[in-house]
């Protein structure tokens, strides 16, 4: 019985090896797909996602953490988000945004300064709580920035939450 325990226990760390690998070369290395984690609370989707940004980081890469139970369903707010986590790649949308700018006008200064971070070396970025943003943002980022970059190899989103993540076309993996 003890080594039928020990091999369970084993094959559990294996497992788990397993995994951290799968989710290092997911997330680390550029996809041109979304990459989707969804389950219960508790079971560490928030950690993961935390990882992946950090990771990135430490990479020195260009990313971005978005939880959208702080973003409070608000689109201009979200590209605030990412922004202000790379000032230095964001510093002309920074200076011209404001809240009360459309749509259409705030997402071409974003795309403008993320060209410019995409042609040097890419772009990561990490949702949370997918289950806690509504469709119009989820639509906005689709039509005005996800549309426009998930071909490109350089360009990655990992997204985390209880549900998935309403696109309008299903992409994620």
């Amino acid at each position: 019985m003890f080594f039928f325990i020990l091999f369970i226990f084993f094959s559990v760390i294996q497992v788990q090896k397993g995994w951290a690998n799968f989710i290092s070369q997911s997330i680390l290395v550029t996809l041109k797909r979304i990459f989707e984690i969804t389950g219960i609370t508790g079971q560490g989707k928030s950690q993961l996602m935390y990882w992946g940004y950090h990771k990135t980081q430490n990479m020195h890469k260009k990313g971005a953490f978005c939880d959208f139970e702080i973003i409070q369903n608000d689109y201009n707010y979200l590209l605030k988000t990412i922004a202000e986590q790379n000032a230095e790649c964001f510093s002309t949308f920074l200076s011209k945004f404001s809240h009360s700018e459309n749509h259409e006008n705030l997402s071409n200064s974003f795309r403008n300064d993320l060209d410019n971070q995409m042609s040097r070396s890419g772009f990561k970025i990490f949702f949370d709580s997918s289950e806690k943003t509504n469709k119009q943002i989820i639509n906005d980022f689709e039509k005005y920035i996800l549309n426009q970059y998930i071909a490109q190899p350089n360009f990655m989103i990992a997204v985390a939450g209880q549900k998935p993540l309403q696109l309008s076309r299903r992409r994620a993996v």
